[in-house]
């Protein structure tokens, strides 16, 4: 059986590049273009890993910083100036769902 960990580990820095260059292209983000790529980038490394965590068939899953990471990540947004919605957005940029 695959471990779908290793994939996702594997392709965390082409995610990281083709979700920001997704985010900055998106013009329903004004926000985000306002922002450095650092600031765009935040926790998104931290969050992948997480979640490669809890798809390994070896290590111990780590919900908790996957939780933690992802709330400080939307209060962080919230308090650089993204809207409710702008945060909805940047969702379906990750491909986590998608709005019309």
């Amino acid at each position: 059986m695959r471990d779908f960990s290793l994939v996702l580990q594997d392709k965390i820095d082409t995610i990281i590049q083709n979700w920001i260059a997704a985010v900055r292209s998106d013009d329903r983000l004004e926000t985000a273009k306002e922002l450095t790529y650092n600031a765009v980038r935040d926790s998104i490394p931290i969050v992948l890993q997480a979640i490669a965590t809890m798809l390994s068939q070896s290590q111990e899953s780590d919900i908790q910083t996957l939780v933690e990471k992802s709330l400080e990540h939307g209060t962080l947004r919230a308090k650089q100036g993204y809207d409710a919605e702008e945060r909805g957005n940047t969702a379906c940029c990750a491909g986590l769902f998608s709005l019309p």
